[in-house]
């Protein structure tokens, strides 16, 4: 049998290992006030250990920051299970992104006696997400602008304010003066409203306001393909879907 380790030897061992974690480690009482913590907590707090044991969160921290650490740990107290929680705060004049852990435990009489906490920095971690889906957002939209150019038929995007976000280059052949008001950003009345004053449609001559007044009504009910004949004799079928974010696709044939 292996000889029995005094109740000490037994806390300095334990202390020894938090000791060697590499993240920050505490064991508050019920008051919120520090008993126990390893250096890495310390060296996160800005104080040595000296100087936070005996002290609770409002004694150490911004009232701000103070109050959410408080209700943390009341949360975790109230609770059988681990709570979990990431924020931002300012450590040394650097934004720092922390997830903390947060474990209730009992005495020996099976009493809730403090909050156990363990916090990691993932300052890092969260920056090489936020990269990689940066990245794969990125990726996405070259694809998308890829296979929109690819389309036989002009194709534009208006946002859910009706403001030109995209246009393939068939879009642009099928205007072939004028184009300077197709910017991103443009309204869709400007845009029109600017080529019915050129003369670019027919059915606009001699009535612009008319007109554009009408086009925009249609544009309201979008689905149902109409024909459009412009003043060069061309004649161009147009269709427009609305999109799931209240956006417009234009498609013109």
């Amino acid at each position: 049998m292996m000889p029995e380790v005094e109740l000490s030897q037994q806390v300095s061992m334990l202390k020894a290992a938090i000791e060697r974690v590499p993240d920050p480690v505490f064991v508050k009482d019920t008051d919120g006030c520090f008993l126990f913590l390893n250096s890495a907590a310390a060296k996160a707090i800005g104080k040595p250990i000296a100087e936070i044991v005996g002290k609770d969160d409002f004694q150490l921290f911004p009232r701000h920051v103070a109050d959410r650490l408080e209700k943390l740990d009341a949360e975790a107290m109230s609770r059988d299970t681990p709570v979990e929680s990431e924020f931002r705060v300012e450590v040394r004049g650097r934004t720092r992104t922390l997830l903390s852990t947060r474990y209730p435990f009992v005495d020996e009489t099976g009493g809730k006696a403090g909050v156990i906490g363990i916090t990691r920095d993932v300052t890092e971690q969260r920056h090489t997400e936020e990269r990689l889906a940066e990245a794969e957002a990125a990726h996405s939209q070259a694809f998308l602008v890829d296979a929109i150019e690819s389309m036989t038929d002009g194709f534009a995007l208006f946002d859910s304010d009706d403001r030109l976000v995209l246009l393939n280059e068939h879009y642009r052949e099928v205007l072939p003066c004028g184009t300077e008001v197709m910017l991103p950003g443009a309204k869709f009345e400007e845009i029109i409203r600017a080529f019915a004053s050129a003369g670019f449609f027919s059915d606009a001559v001699g009535r612009v306001d008319d007109w554009v007044r009408q086009r925009l009504e249609r544009r309201r009910s979008p689905g149902v393909p109409w024909e459009e004949h412009w003043g060069d004799g061309r004649w161009l079928l147009i269709t427009e879907y609305r999109t799931r974010d209240g956006g417009t696709v234009v498609i013109r044939t």
